[in-house]
């Protein structure tokens, strides 16, 4: 049953985002309903604090801010102005007082609300879109962690295949939305807003903590080998938590080192080489095994490899998009391929959508796969299903 409490922060979360997606992304109706609602609780603040006086004066920024986040100078100006003579000669009297302002008061003010609002016209101007954007990413972070708190984001389970007999050697952990106010989420729709504003480190914690425990005892169950695979974010992995957060979670769960593959993307990879080296060396020291994902989506791909201790290479599925059907697109993939195979790491081919490719790789020398055409990520209880089903053999 659920608290007083919960519901009135449920309730209030709802208000918010409401207002704020409302007020960014709506019309100007809307935005100008909003202002002049501003500035009329403002001088209702004021009237009702006891007169200008007070801190009260201080609430007409917020119809100024409001102004200038929605629309351009003159309206920004208008608002500004508009809020001055409200604190001013629209306030007949000192309340408490009973006494006239001086007019040298409330004419300093007006001129400070506009100078301030013509100063924030002029830093916002041009930029209503990111401003709207970085509200939208911590709205959608918010609802994030609320939703951590509330059990509400699920780990699914995507198979990894042996290409040449089917055979699953391993799960990769995904991140799932699916009881979202709006209905299921997409990744793309709340892991981006949580890289940006810093909330991924908890989603990322939630899942290496709990996809390690669910593998650890599908492998006690099942008595077979598994491979977890488990993405890491760039934000994470520059934090340099990362160690810390795995170690904790391998000991909680009891998965062997060498069952963890960590999935780091070239992002998290190129903006302090040494760093990335140094941490990609310690990570190996406790056995976990590394692996590039997306690989062939960035410029840099080929130019990192000698650089970083890596177990797996994941071919993005771009480079597989077209290759059954393009001469030029099979050639790159082959030539990508070969270059992997000379390197002695391992590969895995992402996004395999038909047969074709499939057969494709196998010819090509890639052992290992996954994709729609051979499993979807599946929940927990789906995902042991399918485990008691087929057999599970490492290569």
């Amino acid at each position: 049953m659920t608290t007083a409490f919960e519901r009135a922060t449920r309730r209030g979360d709802l208000a918010i985002r409401t207002l704020v997606i409302a007020y960014t992304g709506a019309g100007g109706i809307f935005a100008m309903v909003a202002t002049a609602a501003g500035l009329g609780g403002a001088w209702a603040a004021n009237y009702a604090a006891g007169g200008s006086h007070t801190a009260a004066p201080h609430l007409f920024y917020l119809p100024i801010v409001l102004a200038a986040v929605r629309f351009k100078w003159p309206v920004v100006l208008a608002t500004a102005v508009t809020a001055g003579l409200l604190a001013g000669p629209a306030l007949p009297a000192e309340v408490s007082a009973g006494v006239q302002q001086a007019p040298q008061v409330w004419l300093l003010r007006l001129v400070m609300f506009v100078v301030i609002g013509a100063v924030l016209a002029f830093l916002i101007r041009g930029r209503p879109e990111p401003l709207r954007s970085t509200m939208q990413d911590s709205l959608t972070s918010i609802r994030l962690l609320q939703a951590l708190q509330r059990s509400q984001i699920e780990v699914h389970y995507q198979p990894l295949y042996q290409l040449r007999d089917q055979q699953i050697i391993g799960l990769e952990a995904l991140a799932r939305w699916e009881k979202s106010r709006r209905g299921g989420l997409s990744p793309d729709e709340f892991i981006p807003p949580a890289e940006r504003t810093g909330a991924i480190r908890a989603l990322d914690q939630h899942v290496l903590r709990t996809a390690t425990a669910q593998a650890q005892r599908w492998r006690t169950g099942l008595d077979r080998p598994l491979r977890l695979s488990v993405n890491v974010s760039a934000t994470c992995f520059k934090e340099g938590n990362l160690i810390h957060d795995v170690a904790a979670a391998l000991d909680h769960s009891g998965l062997p080192t060498h069952a963890l593959e960590l999935e780091l993307t070239e992002s998290a990879l190129i903006d302090n080489i040494g760093d990335a080296v140094e941490q990609i060396h310690q990570l190996r020291s406790l056995g976990v095994r590394i692996a590039i994902d997306d690989f062939g989506a960035g410029h840099a791909s080929l130019g990192y490899l000698n650089r970083f201790e890596v177990d797996t290479i994941k071919l993005d599925r771009s480079l597989l998009l077209r290759a059954t059907t393009n001469n030029r697109a099979h050639d790159v993939l082959a030539g990508v391929t070969r270059l992997l195979i000379d390197l002695d790491v391992e590969i895995v081919a992402e996004g395999i959508e038909t047969e074709d490719q499939a057969m494709l790789l196998r010819e090509l020398g890639v052992h290992i796969g996954q994709g729609f055409h051979l499993g979807r990520p599946l929940p927990a209880l789906a995902t042991a299903r399918l485990l008691e089903n087929l057999a599970i053999d490492l290569p």
